[in-house]
Parts: structure tokens; C-alpha cells; sequence
């Protein structure tokens, strides 16, 4: 393998390598492209592993937290997730690299730099079920109050943009389980969709970073207005953001309600006029945007760009006309005709639109949105075409940590929801409080 080597560093290299098998140490460690270059030869005849310098730290890592290595199913679809190994790393550099501001070896360094400090950085890839990998992600450990995202890399995939809403959005829905919390972006070469997707659930760019301040818990604007004031948030942003409209109770109150509870979700406002409903859902509709099945099974005809996305659609009879948007809607499990629904409330979401129209009205126009398809809708409105529908359009759903039972809509005054139920902002306030087993006095 060194036959023509005649430089001192070549000789070196020899010597070095050669002292090693002899002295039979498991791991010889290097950034000389060349030794690399002859380390599955050398393994495979002399038993010595050759290893980028980040290589055998992340071997290590592996053997220490082997189980957060494993695949794992994205909350019960078919992709997967996964920590980045070592053999990864061309892989995201071909993939992930951009094509022009990035250079090949600069790109490569930084991915070595975070996988070198497993401590420190999550380095974390999205695979769909033939194994493309589609988003390539590093953020913070250590302080859950503070996330900090340096890498957010992309594939051209067709769903790449709802994993991308996916991703952040989980980023709010998990802060409740350690408070408040503060996300900055901060990739300089961010693409577009990436943008979009930042902005759609509610951060805001401040120079060359993207803040979001995910606030826990139901309060009023004054309670969330003191909040902002006392965070980490950059200063121009944060008094740009403590004194918006929005928190002028004489301005559109929904409207404003709505905007703040998006740009700081998962929050909650207190405002007693707010549009609230309780509806209720089939079990076999209910896994296409947020039932996770028991067991970890996965449905053979998933909808993963509903399932994994943050907007959907769904349909009741336009006799529901009570139904107001922007609102709230809680989600309530039905007993399907197979018995296998849970008759608890599973979820929360915001309702942002209310249209009322026929079967051919509605729809083509959120058929990417829902779950029903033409037979659905048409039997939904008794099978004739002139017959009107309700179609609401909701998004950034939350799953429940605990399932509320029927027995404590109950004890709240209220009934049985079989169509969509409205329901007070302080009903909603306790189940909301209850499904996410937050304690409040």
C-alpha cells in the first residue's frame, strides 16, 4: 500500500500505521485523506480501524446512546427519523451542500464540527420509507428554554416543505413540557421554503436570524405582553413585538386573538367572545390528522402530508352555520362502526375558515387539505349534488398528552357532541389545561 511512498510525511504515515497493528490497538485516528482512503483494507486484513477524528467520537456516542441511534417511526407515520452517523457524512455533503455558496470541504467541516460535540448539537436526518433522505437538521442541547437550529437542510422532495412546517411546529407543541421557550434560526444559506415555513408558524426574522418565543399555558395579553418584555428575544424585536396591535383589546378582537396565539403559540388568550367547539370525529378520519395508533401501527393508506402537516380540512352539515372562524376547535374521538374509537378528546387545533358550498363547490377547492374523498363529501350531503356543506379549514393541531373522557365533558355541562358543539372559552380553557396536564391553581 506504501510502495511509493518517498515523502517524509508518506514514510511517516507508514511507520505510524504499521506500529499500530503491530501494538494491536483497536483505533488509529487521522485526517489524512490518503490513510483514510485504505481503512476497510486495513481493517478487513490487520483487524486496525482507521477513523476521521469525528468518526471515533461518534462511534463512541453510538455505543453509549445506541438506542437513539435506531430508526424510528416520525409520531406513527411511515418516515423515519434518526441521530447522524459517521457514515453519513457524504451523503449529507452531496445532498445537502449548497450548490453555490457552500464549498465541498468547508460544508464537510461543518457537519464534522457538530457531530464532534454530541453534548452540545443534535445532528438529526428525516428519512421517507424508501429511504431518501429528505431533511437534514442541527440544533442545541442542553437548554430547553433556549433552541438554537444552525443547519436546516433540505431535498427537492414533494412533502420536504410539510416536514419543514412539521419540524417547527413540534418545536412549540413540546415546549409545555419544560415552559417557555425561545427558537432561533439561524442558517445563513436558509432556503425559501424554509422561510416560508418559518413564517407560517409564527417566527420573525430580526437581521440574519428567525425568533420564536412559544409561550405555555392559557393568559391574558397583558400576562403575555410581560412575558415578551422579560425574554431572551433580541431587544428591537422584542419591543417591536410587546407593542403590536395585536395587543389592543379594542382592535379585531378575533383577528388579533388568532395572530397572537400563532405567533406565540402554543398559547392561549383569554377572551371570552372566542368561537369555541367541541367536534366530534370518526376514529378511522381522526388518524389522518392526529391519532396516533395504538401499538405504534401504521395505516396502510396514511395521508402523511395531512398527517405530517399542520393544515386540514374537514367537513359536517351546513346546518352547523353557528360554526365562526377564527376559533378553536377540540377534537372528540367518536366510537367507530368498527368499536375501535376512544370517546375522549384527543387534540386541539385553530379554526381559520368556515365555507359553506356544495359538494362540486368545496370539493376541489381543499381536496389537498382533507381526508374525504368525492364519495365522502357527496354522501356527507345525502347524495345530491345541490345540497350545501360546511367545510372548516383548521391547522396547528396539538395531540393531547392525556385523553380527556366524555365523563369530564360531562361534569363541565356538556353534552354528547355528535355535531359540532360550542362550547365557553372557560370550558375550553379546563379541557384544554387537562388534555396537557398542565397544573394551574
Amino acid at each position: 500500500m506504501f510502495k511509493d511512498a518517498v515523502l517524509d510525511h508518506d514514510l511517516s504515515d507508514l511507520r505510524h500505521v504499521a506500529h499500530a497493528i503491530a501494538a494491536e490497538v483497536p483505533f488509529f485516528v487521522t485526517r489524512d485523506a490518503r490513510v483514510l482512503s485504505w481503512s476497510e483494507t486495513i481493517f478487513e486484513k490487520y483487524g486496525l480501524r482507521i477513523l476521521h477524528p469525528t468518526d471515533l467520537i461518534n462511534h463512541l456516542d453510538t455505543l453509549r446512546r445506541e438506542a437513539e441511534y435506531r430508526p424510528s417511526s416520525l409520531e406513527g407515520s411511515r418516515w423515519r427519523e434518526r441521530l447522524v452517523t459517521k457514515d453519513d457524512v457524504k451523503r449529507i455533503v452531496a445532498e445537502f451542500k449548497h450548490p453555490s455558496k457552500d464549498r465541498v470541504g468547508d460544508f464537510e467541516r461543518t457537519v464534522r464540527h457538530y457531530l464532534a460535540h454530541p453534548d452540545k448539537w443534535d445532528s438529526r436526518l428525516i428519512l421517507d420509507n424508501e429511504n431518501a433522505v429528505v431533511v437534514y437538521l442541527v440544533r442545541s442541547n442542553g437548554d430547553p428554554e433556549q433552541v438554537e437550529i444552525h443547519l436546516i437542510r433540505h431535498s427537492d422532495h414533494p412533502l420536504a416543505p410539510t416536514l419543514l412546517r412539521h419540524i417547527f411546529h413540534a418545536l412549540n407543541r413540546s415546549c409545555g413540557q419544560t415552559g417557555d421557550r425561545i427558537t432561533s434560526v439561524s442558517d445563513p444559506e436558509m432556503s425559501g421554503p424554509s422561510k416560508s415555513a418559518l413564517a407560517d408558524i409564527g417566527f420573525f426574522a430580526d437581521g440574519d436570524k428567525w425568533w420564536k418565543l412559544s409561550v405555555e399555558g392559557i393568559l391574558t395579553r397583558q400576562e403575555l405582553a410581560a412575558k415578551i418584555s422579560s425574554s431572551k428575544l433580541p431587544a428591537p424585536l422584542k419591543d417591536k413585538l410587546s407593542t403590536a396591535g395585536s395587543f389592543d383589546e379594542a382592535a379585531g378582537v378575533d383577528i388579533a386573538r388568532s395572530e397572537l396565539e400563532r405567533a406565540f403559540s402554543p398559547a392561549k388568550i383569554v377572551s371570552p367572545g372566542t368561537p369555541c367547539f367541541v367536534v366530534s370525529i370518526r376514529p378511522e378520519w381522526a388518524a389522518h390528522f392526529f391519532d396516533i395508533p395504538v401499538g405504534g401501527q401504521t395505516l396502510m393508506d396514511l395521508k402523511e402530508e395531512l398527517y405530517l402537516g399542520i393544515e386540514g380540512v374537514y367537513y359536517c352539515s351546513a346546518k352547523n352555520t353557528f360554526l365562526q372562524a377564527p376559533g378553536r376547535v377540540l377534537w372528540y374521538v367518536s366510537k367507530g362502526p368498527k368499536q375501535d374509537g376512544s370517546m375522549t378528546l384527543k387534540a386541539c387545533s385553530h379554526l381559520e375558515e368556515v365555507v359553506s358550498g356544495t359538494p362540486k363547490q368545496l370539493f376541489p377547492k381543499f381536496r389537498h387539505l382533507g381526508v374525504f374523498g368525492w364519495k365522502h363529501v357527496l354522501a356527507a350531503a345525502h347524495g345530491k349534488l345541490e345540497n350545501n356543506l360546511i367545510a372548516f379549514r383548521f391547522n396547528r393541531t396539538e395531540r393531547f398528552i392525556r385523553e380527556v373522557p366524555m365523563s369530564e365533558l360531562g361534569e363541565l355541562g356538556i353534552a354528547q357532541p355528535v355535531n359540532p358543539r360550542r362550547i365557553t372559552d372557560a370550558q375550553f380553557a379546563t379541557l384544554y389545561q387537562r388534555g396537557m396536564n398542565m397544573n394551574h391553581k
